[in-house]
């Protein structure tokens, strides 16, 4: 049934774009080559990286807390993320930064959004795709554990303690941005988006249809500015900083 789902899914959805492919149009909207590009929360670089290598920046800089992230062969340079300590990287030495779902993982957004201001250079933005955790899948989610989401993912081969904790403390569109200016960053961008049925219920045609009827009542209407599963976006520092 997982299968059948999943073949739904692609027929139905092949020619409709999706949260990842969205993310990476803004990338590519916002990096030159001549940039310094700081990902944050960058992981080993296999589920649907950016096509780093074709756009060539300058310097590619990794930042996780995950040691096995220094693996991700797209970087030129990694750094490990540590709690409490600020970001082992220069201040106003970055001209970009990427972060694609790590705001949900964010305890503390004042200091988190300040180490965006201290590293990125005059002008410097950051692009980012984190949950909108007024979307249903984003409620229910909170009252499942992480073996259960993995399961339901399909991502059975990863542990539990491998999953980093979700905090959901700028998950909305007005706390996303008063946090982004309590730390003198502008937004350029913020979009409330919802591209696809959420995946949780591709474990069989049933369940996927449920999923598809959430969707559609989201999408197709004026819900979408508020309950849309996905915020996108791009902060900027101000040019005189």
């Amino acid at each position: 049934m997982p299968l059948l789902a999943e073949r739904l899914r692609g027929y139905l959805f092949r020619d409709q774009n999706n949260d990842w492919r969205a993310y990476h149009a803004v990338i590519l909207e916002h990096v030159e080559p001549r940039m310094v590009v700081l990902d944050v929360g960058c992981g080993r670089g296999i589920l649907d990286p950016f096509p780093w290598k074709a756009v060539r920046p300058s310097r590619l800089i990794g930042l996780d807390p995950d040691p096995a992230a220094a693996s991700n062969a797209s970087l030129d340079q990694f750094h490990l993320m540590t709690p409490g300590n600020p970001w082992p990287v220069a201040d106003g030495s970055v001209d970009l930064i990427v972060a694609r779902y790590v705001l949900e993982h964010v305890d503390d957004p004042a200091t988190f959004f300040g180490e965006v201001k201290r590293v990125l250079a005059p002008a410097g933005r950051f692009v980012f795709l984190t949950p909108n955790r007024r979307h249903p899948a984003m409620i229910c989610s909170r009252f499942l554990n992480d073996a259960v989401k993995l399961t339901l993912l399909g991502l059975r081969s990863i542990k539990s303690e491998d999953v980093f904790p979700t905090h959901y403390r700028m998950n909305t569109p007005a706390e996303l941005g008063g946090a982004a200016a309590r730390a003198g960053l502008t937004i350029r961008s913020l979009a409330v988006r919802e591209f696809q049925p959420v995946v949780y219920l591709d474990f069989s045609i049933p369940t996927f249809a449920i999923a598809w009827y959430v969707y559609c009542c989201i999408r197709y209407t004026p819900l979408e500015a508020a309950l849309g599963c996905s915020l996108l976006g791009v902060l900027e520092k101000s040019p005189a900083v």
